[in-house]
């Protein structure tokens, strides 16, 4: 039971992440960037296995519905890979994990959106960007 709902949510994420990586009049492409920079290495699964949750009929009953908040989180991880080239994804999300991380030291024990845009800002300039 435990496997098959992670191969339903595995599909519904597949599905998600594809949808967000679109590129008009060129899906084969879509296909082979979302598989190469996220699929794979968050699930480890083959390009088979890829191809077959792609196409898997999503029916909500059966199949998990991703909770709003974490299909923003996939949009946003989904637009970081395609617009950025690796490293400077990875400098922008080393960036942004530690200016959390200053701020919810700052302002525990919730951090809210306003504080955490207000540190953002506030690094931005310092460094002056």
């Amino acid at each position: 039971m435990i496997k098959d709902n992670y191969r339903r949510f595995r599909a519904v994420f597949v599905q998600t992440a594809d949808r967000y990586f679109f590129e008009p009049g060129n899906l084969r492409r879509t296909h082979i960037q979302v598989y190469r920079l996220l699929i794979r290495p968050v699930t480890g699964i083959g390009p088979d296995t890829f191809r077959r949750d792609l196409h898997q009929r999503i029916v909500y009953p059966k199949y998990p519905k991703m909770p709003r908040h974490m299909e923003l989180g996939v949009r946003a991880w989904t637009d970081i890979l395609k617009y950025m080239s690796p490293g400077e994804a990875e400098e922008f999300l080393e960036f942004l994990c530690k200016t959390m991380e200053e701020a919810a030291k700052t302002h525990s024990p919730h951090l809210k959106c306003r504080n955490l845009l207000r540190r953002l800002r506030d690094e931005l300039e310092r460094m002056r960007l």
